[in-house]
Order: structure tokens, then C-alpha cells, then sequence
């Protein structure tokens, strides 16, 4: 918007009437730090890592990670994370929005994730864009961790997809 000449006044007001639009969701294959920042008990993060479990995660209204769902291994995170991401993305399979994947030190995991959303999401204005997680929040969920951003239907507060 910015780029096209629009006014900080009128980003502001597009940005506060879409902010409950965009969606978020994650995974992580290594659950070490989420037990060491105590997101997660040290038995909990031990059976799901000897399970080879991969919790999908959002973070709610209120900054809290909810887990809303499991899955094993990072295969089935993936596609699952996408199955979710259908759910809820504008326009369906016909979405022509963006969307983003941020990873923490695992590329091929987001390429293989892109590929499956770029397949299922043909009409992806500009593609799927990868980038680094950030240190900040690699320093909360550390490497493993693959999320993807997107436009969807109003996001209800504390409610699981």
C-alpha cells in the first residue's frame, strides 16, 4: 500500500479493520525449548520427542501458544498444517493473496511445505515466500520450527481451528 502511494492514515485504518484476518500457524520438530522456556513439561516434551510427535500451534489473542493439534512426524505436520490452512484461507483453493513461511534453521522442511501449498494454492499472488524465523523467536522455539502466514476468515478469540 505504501508503495502505491497510500497514506500512513489510510494503511492504518486497513490494517486495524484486516488485523483478525491474518492467520498464523506453526510446528515444531524439536520440543527441547519449549520445555526449557516452560511452554512445556519436561515429561510432556520427552514422550512427544521419543513418539516423534509434532505439536501445531497458533498463538491466541492474548500471546498465549495453543497447541490445538498433534500429529506424528513432520510429514504429517506439514500436510497437515496445510489441511488447516484450506480450512480457513480466503477464497479457497482460489486464494490470490500472499503467503509467507518463516523457518528456524530448517529450509528444506519450508521448501517442502511451500511446494505443497504453492501446488494446492495455485493463484498465490508473487508465490510463497520463505524467510528466517528472526533470532528472537528462534531463541523461544529453536530449530525446527516451520510457520506459515496467510489471509483467512475472521480469527475467533480463544478458539481453536
Amino acid at each position: 500500500m505504501r508503495d502505491s502511494g497510500c497514506s500512513m492514515e489510510k494503511i492504518e485504518d486497513w490494517i486495524i479493520r484486516n488485523r483478525k484476518n491474518v492467520h498464523h500457524q506453526f510446528f515444531s520438530t524439536d520440543l527441547k525449548h519449549f520445555r526449557r522456556s516452560g511452554r512445556m513439561s519436561g515429561a510432556t516434551a520427552t514422550i512427544a520427542t521419543i513418539l516423534n510427535i509434532c505439536p501445531i500451534m497458533r498463538l491466541d489473542d492474548g500471546g498465549r501458544i495453543i497447541a490445538y493439534d498433534k500429529v506424528r512426524g513432520k510429514r504429517s505436520a506439514i500436510k497437515r498444517t496445510v489441511d488447516i490452512m484450506e480450512q480457513h484461507i480466503q477464497n479457497g483453493r482460489d486464494y490470490t493473496g500472499k503467503c509467507f513461511i518463516s523457518h528456524s534453521d530448517c529450509l528444506a522442511d519450508a521448501q517442502e511445505m511451500k511446494a505443497l501449498i504453492e501446488d494446492r494454492f495455485p493463484r498465490i499472488s508473487g508465490g510463497v515466500q520463505i524467510w528466517d524465523i528472526g533470532t528472537i523467536i528462534a531463541s523461544h522455539c529453536g530449530p525446527g520450527t516451520v510457520a506459515v502466514y496467510f489471509m483467512g476468515d475472521e480469527r475467533q478469540p480463544d478458539i481453536q481451528p
